[in-house]
Protein backbone atom coordinates (compact mmCIF):
# COMPACT_ATOMS: atom_id res chain seq x y z
CA UNK A 1 0.00 0.00 0.00
CA UNK A 2 1.57 3.25 -0.88
CA UNK A 3 1.86 6.66 1.22
CA UNK A 4 -0.54 8.83 -0.05
CA UNK A 5 0.59 12.83 0.95
CA UNK A 6 -0.32 16.35 -0.16
CA UNK A 7 2.63 18.96 0.07
CA UNK A 8 2.14 22.44 1.21
CA UNK A 9 4.52 24.77 -1.13
CA UNK A 10 5.21 28.18 -1.34
CA UNK A 11 8.14 28.68 -3.52
CA UNK A 12 10.01 26.99 -6.24
CA UNK A 13 9.55 23.26 -5.38
CA UNK A 14 12.83 21.62 -5.19
CA UNK A 15 11.78 19.21 -2.58
CA UNK A 16 8.54 18.33 -4.29
CA UNK A 17 10.24 17.55 -7.45
CA UNK A 18 12.70 15.59 -5.62
CA UNK A 19 10.31 13.55 -3.53
CA UNK A 20 8.12 12.68 -7.54
CA UNK A 21 11.20 11.99 -9.27
CA UNK A 22 11.69 9.29 -6.03
CA UNK A 23 8.69 7.80 -6.73
CA UNK A 24 8.84 8.13 -10.41
CA UNK A 25 12.12 6.19 -9.91
CA UNK A 26 10.56 3.24 -7.82
CA UNK A 27 12.47 4.42 -4.60
CA UNK A 28 9.59 5.38 -2.87
CA UNK A 29 6.29 3.86 -2.46
CA UNK A 30 4.07 7.00 -2.39
CA UNK A 31 1.47 9.18 -4.05
CA UNK A 32 1.46 13.19 -4.11
CA UNK A 33 -2.32 13.76 -4.46
CA UNK A 34 -1.92 17.54 -4.45
CA UNK A 35 0.08 20.37 -4.21
CA UNK A 36 -1.34 23.48 -1.77
CA UNK A 37 0.50 26.43 -2.47
CA UNK A 38 0.28 30.08 -0.92
CA UNK A 39 1.39 31.86 -3.61
CA UNK A 40 0.27 31.91 -7.19
CA UNK A 41 3.55 32.74 -8.88
CA UNK A 42 5.29 29.78 -7.64
CA UNK A 43 7.10 27.89 -9.58
CA UNK A 44 5.94 24.36 -7.77
CA UNK A 45 2.82 25.19 -9.76
CA UNK A 46 4.29 24.86 -13.19
CA UNK A 47 6.35 21.54 -11.78
CA UNK A 48 2.77 20.19 -10.14
CA UNK A 49 1.33 20.56 -13.55
CA UNK A 50 4.21 19.23 -15.71
CA UNK A 51 3.90 15.70 -13.17
CA UNK A 52 0.43 15.74 -13.42
CA UNK A 53 -0.57 16.54 -9.92
CA UNK A 54 -3.61 18.84 -9.26
CA UNK A 55 -2.87 21.94 -7.54
CA UNK A 56 -4.28 24.32 -5.81
CA UNK A 57 -3.65 28.06 -4.59
CA UNK A 58 -4.53 29.05 -1.28
CA UNK A 59 -3.47 32.38 -0.41
CA UNK A 60 -3.63 34.19 3.09
CA UNK A 61 -6.72 36.15 3.83
CA UNK A 62 -5.56 39.11 6.27
CA UNK A 63 -9.61 39.42 7.21
CA UNK A 64 -9.62 36.03 9.02
CA UNK A 65 -7.51 34.46 11.92
CA UNK A 66 -4.50 31.98 11.52
CA UNK A 67 -7.07 29.56 12.88
CA UNK A 68 -9.51 29.71 10.64
CA UNK A 69 -7.20 29.45 7.82
CA UNK A 70 -6.01 26.76 9.12
CA UNK A 71 -9.19 24.76 9.42
CA UNK A 72 -10.18 26.02 5.92
CA UNK A 73 -6.12 24.23 4.23
CA UNK A 74 -7.52 20.89 6.41
CA UNK A 75 -10.90 20.89 4.62
CA UNK A 76 -9.16 21.09 1.09
CA UNK A 77 -6.54 18.49 2.43
CA UNK A 78 -9.54 16.70 3.05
Amino acid sequence: MSLKFVVLASGNGSNFQAICDNINKGKLDAECKMVICNNPNAYVIKRAEKLGVPCRVHNDDPKISRESFDFSLIEIIR
